[in-house]
């Protein structure tokens, strides 16, 4: 974690608050100041468990492309090479379907 704290510092800002998310892949949730704002990040690791299809800079320059044409996707603000990892903006939800209607579950399904 310190890694990722001091990849944040240098390149976003200081890091007002990190943890990392308690999952199989690495996943770090991130406040950072800069310009007298805070950013909400997400820091985005390699999988540990088995190699992808795909490497991870392929994940992050897909999320990139889409976001660069107005695709709504998180902007990515960076790469980390250790840990392997990018950072992008912080986007608001849940971890499940509580709440939503039959209609809104599906549609996110889809």
């Amino acid at each position: 974690m310190k890694l990722v704290q001091d990849w944040l510092e240098t390149n976003i800002g200081p890091v007002v608050h990190l943890e990392r998310q308690p999952r199989w892949r690495p996943v770090w949730f991130a406040d950072c100041e800069r310009d007298g704002e805070v950013l909400e990040l997400c820091v985005r690791g390699d999988r540990t468990d088995f190699p992808g299809i795909y490497p991870l800079e392929h994940e992050m320059l897909l999320q990139s492309l889409l976001h660069d044409r107005g695709i709504p996707v998180p902007a990515v603000h960076g790469w980390i090479d250790e840990p392997r990892a990018f950072v992008t903006d912080r986007v608001a939800g849940q971890p499940d379907f509580a709440g939503c209607t039959d209609a809104q579950r599906d549609a996110v399904m889809d």
